[in-house]
C-alpha cells in the first residue's frame, strides 16, 4: 500500500499575502503599528495566507515577502522548485496561491552587498537607478507582457509536475494577453473583492498609499478592512480574503 503523500499549501506574494500588519489594533499609532507589524508569530496566524491552508488540512510554506515583486517572487519560486528533485513531486500533494503585486518593483543583484534589492521604481526618495529604469527602461505593456509569459511558464512547470496553482491579482486586474484559467475572479484583484467595488480603479495602484486618497482604498477604510496607517488588511480583511479564496479553490 503506497504511503499518503505529504499536503503543502505554497503562497507567494507582496506584504498583503504575507500579513503585514494583520495584527493592528483600532487606536495604534504609527511607532505602535511599526514596532509590530512585521512579527511573524504575531501575523501568520491573522494571514488569509495561514487561515486558507488551516481550511484545507495543509502544511503551510510562505514564500512571500513585504514589499516583494513580482521579479522576485519568480526568482523565490524558481530556487525553491528547482531544488526538489522528481521524489519530491511524487510524494507531495501541492497547492500554490501566487498573489501578483505591482508591476512598477523590479528585484535587482547588488554586487556589493551580494544581496538582491527591491526597487519600488516610482518612489520619489529613491535610489537614482529606480528614475533611470523609470523613466528609460519602462513600459507598463512590456512589463505586463513579460509577467504574462512567466505565468505562462510557470503554469506548464506546475502542470508537468502535477501541482495545482493560482494566480490573484492583489491591487490591479491586470489584462493578461494570454487566458490563465486558473486566474481567480476572472481577474478581478483582491483590493475590488474585499470591497466589493468591481468598477475600474481609479489609478494604478502601486501599494504604496501613505497619502492615497483613491476611492477602493478609502472605502476599505471606512469599513475597517485595511488600517489607516499602512493601508494593510487587518484581521477582518484577512478573513474576507480567505474565505474568497477559499469558497473558489475548493470548488474547482
Amino acid at each position: 500500500m503506497s504511503q499518503p503523500k505529504n499536503k503543502f499549501f505554497i503562497t507567494l506574494g507582496c506584504s498583503w499575502t504575507l500579513g503585514v500588519g494583520a495584527n493592528y489594533i483600532d487606536g495604534m499609532t504609527e511607532p505602535d503599528l511599526q514596532e509590530v507589524a512585521w512579527i511573524d508569530d504575531e501575523i501568520e496566524p491573522l494571514s488569509f495566507r495561514k487561515l486558507i491552508s488551516n481550511k484545507l488540512g495543509y502544511d503551510h510554506i510562505n514564500l512571500a515577502e513585504g514589499g516583494s515583486s513580482n521579479q522576485r517572487q519568480f526568482r523565490r519560486a524558481r530556487e525553491f522548485f528547482l531544488a526538489k528533485d522528481q521524489e519530491w513531486f511524487d510524494n507531495h500533494e501541492v497547492i500554490v496561491l501566487w498573489a501578483l503585486t505591482s508591476l512598477y518593483r523590479n528585484d535587482f543583484f547588488n554586487i556589493n552587498t551580494m544581496v538582491y534589492d527591491k526597487l519600488m521604481l516610482t518612489r520619489p526618495d529613491g535610489a537614482e537607478i529606480s528614475r533611470i529604469l523609470l523613466t528609460d527602461h519602462f513600459d507598463e505593456q512590456v512589463e505586463l507582457k513579460t509577467l504574462s509569459e512567466h505565468m505562462k511558464m510557470f503554469d506548464n512547470f506546475f502542470e508537468h509536475k502535477k501541482i495545482t496553482n493560482y494566480w490573484v491579482n492583489t491591487f490591479n486586474p491586470h489584462k493578461y494577453p494570454h487566458q490563465f484559467p486558473n486566474l481567480l475572479f476572472k481577474g478581478m484583484d483582491l483590493l475590488s473583492k474585499l470591497t466589493n467595488d468591481q468598477d475600474d480603479n481609479n489609478q494604478y495602484h502601486l501599494s504604496d498609499w501613505e497619502h492615497d486618497t483613491d476611492r477602493k482604498i478609502t472605502k476599505a477604510k471606512e469599513h475597517k478592512l485595511v488600517n489607516p496607517i499602512s493601508s494593510h488588511p487587518t484581521r477582518a480583511g484577512h478573513k474576507i480574503i480567505a474565505n474568497l479564496i477559499y469558497n473558489h479553490i475548493s470548488t474547482r
